[in-house]
């Protein structure tokens, strides 16, 4: 739940305009300008952060997700969605997890999401009124990450 330094915020009335002819073209352009901002932050030339922790709080002082970069969107009542991409992802694999994100984006606004088509999604918690999402490259889907689980009493 770290916050990152650079994070596209994307609302819904935004995407709500890519569902409209005129939004298409531009949902394209969004695409692009997220392609080439994330391409600085992941890399053999991306910067490379640490965090410092209580010793035990953690299993590494270098983050699994990058604390550079990341995007959020709105998506109704209050509830935010944050797509958290692994530090040791490359460009194409950034650019895979975003395509994803932008997809499940689009299909959760336009009413065609398979809640299915999401690992976790069907019974994920938000933690602070936001959904995190990660890409899982080997199954080339995302999935719900629960910074939380295990901690969580029974039934909670």
């Amino acid at each position: 739940m770290i916050p990152t330094a650079v994070v596209v915020f994307l609302g819904r009335s935004y995407f709500d305009a890519f569902l409209k002819e005129a939004g298409k073209d531009h949902y394209q352009v969004l695409k692009s300008a997220l392609l080439k901002v994330s391409a600085r932050f992941f890399g053999k030339d991306a910067p490379q952060g640490r965090v410092v922790f209580t010793k035990g709080k953690v299993e590494s002082e270098i983050p699994r997700y990058s604390i550079f970069y990341s995007i959020v969107a709105q998506v109704g009542d209050g509830l935010r969605v944050k797509l958290l991409l692994q530090s040791d992802f490359d460009a194409t694999l950034c650019n895979e997890a975003q395509t994803a994100f932008l997809g499940f984006l689009s299909s959760l606004y336009d009413g065609t999401l398979d809640v299915e088509s999401i690992k976790g999604l069907a019974h994920a918690v938000p933690v602070s009124s936001t959904l995190l999402l990660a890409y899982n490259s080997t199954e080339k889907s995302l999935e719900v990450i629960d910074p939380l689980a295990g901690r969580r009493g029974a039934g909670a």
